[in-house]
């Protein structure tokens, strides 16, 4: 099951922007969507191991 875990302020990723935060030994990525709200993702990317949140949120 998923609980919900707080990670960050609204205001702390702006829109179109992705930001890095460590949440119990893991890295994720809060990606600011604008209207589509935001979605939280592991950080690395599995198969180029890059931080997504270093890429362009489109």
């Amino acid at each position: 099951m998923t609980s919900a875990v707080r990670v960050c302020s609204v205001g702390d990723v702006p829109a179109g922007e992705a930001r890095r935060f460590a949440v119990d030994g893991r890295l994720v990525a809060v990606v600011n969507l604008g209207d589509e709200g935001f979605r939280a993702v592991d950080a690395i990317c599995s198969h180029e191991h890059y931080y997504l949140d270093e890429g362009e949120v489109v």
